[in-house]
């Protein structure tokens, strides 16, 4: 098993609904060091992709200020064959990020090849997300365990406190109507 909503992994943001110029939504993808930041709507939408129909076994989330959080998988490519895997209401983090695993299964009998999260209500006007950990199996991988994840790379996180820091800037600019510095609320659909 391993992490397979990473771009080495081969995996995409295929749609999102909003996001701060310099925190885009592929940043999920990538680095424990940077993060993608809603536009301060809700709710907020974003779809992985994987190189194939996937085994999944667990599904985390490492992030600032989600309060609710809905995730829906689909075995193809189109968008109205979403099936319903969870529901769950985020612990608030008091400031801190959230690390909370939302679906496990040894099994693996979760089969995706797109998975949507939508976010429905936060702790704050904005949202954070520094990772959606997805272990599981890409077609043609074994089985077998594996120790490599997005979370155990050993990549140095920032500290809780700047990362406050930078979620409360972008606070004071939603509260600034005039400062829309950076704010793209768009579709790619």
């Amino acid at each position: 098993m391993k992490d397979i909503a990473l771009d080495v992994s081969g995996a995409k943001v295929q749609v999102y609904t909003g996001q701060h110029n310099l925190y885009p939504a592929n940043h999920i993808l990538s680095s424990a060091e940077s993060f993608w930041v809603s536009c301060g709507l809700f709710p907020q939408i974003i779809e992985f992709t994987f190189q194939g129909l996937s085994n999944v076994t667990e599904i985390g989330i490492h992030s600032l200020y989600v309060k609710r959080v809905k995730l829906f998988a689909s075995t193809d490519n189109k968008s109205t064959n979403f099936k319903e895997v969870i529901i769950s209401d985020l612990s608030s983090g008091e400031g801190r990020s959230q690390n909370e695993t939302l679906y496990m299964d040894p099994q693996a009998k979760l089969k995706a090849k797109v998975l949507r999260l939508v976010i429905e209500s936060g702790y704050n006007h904005f949202v954070g997300i520094y990772h959606v950990k997805v272990m599981g199996t890409l077609p043609g991988e074994s089985s077998a365990p594996s120790t490599f994840s997005a979370g155990q790379l050993g990549i140095q996180q920032s500290e809780p406190e700047e990362r406050l820091s930078r979620m409360k800037t972008l606070q004071q600019q939603k509260k600034d109507p005039t400062s829309r510095n950076g704010f793209i609320p768009t579709t790619n659909i």
